[in-house]
């Protein structure tokens, strides 16, 4: 599910966990709220050869899961 920014007319801005863009209900008055913005998932991975559920794919070396990380645009985050 999708992290998404919304604003509430009466509450202000919130963010809410939603299957569709649509349904960002506001928390404290439960009226639909407007997206302000819809981030994009973020996850961390670690190099490990086999099925990765992060990115939804099987990787055999860590050059394959370079390759997929600039092509998706994704890019690593050290602790």
């Amino acid at each position: 599910m999708p992290l998404v920014e919304a604003q509430c007319r009466d509450h202000g801005e919130y963010e809410a966990l939603v299957l569709r863009r649509d349904q960002a209900v506001c928390p404290t008055c439960g009226k639909e709220g407007k997206t302000v913005f819809n981030a994009p998932a973020t996850y961390r991975m670690d190099f490990r050869s086999g099925w990765s559920p992060g990115a939804g794919k099987y990787f055999d070396t860590k050059k394959q899961r370079e390759t997929w990380m600039r092509s998706s645009n994704s890019r690593r985050i050290k602790d």
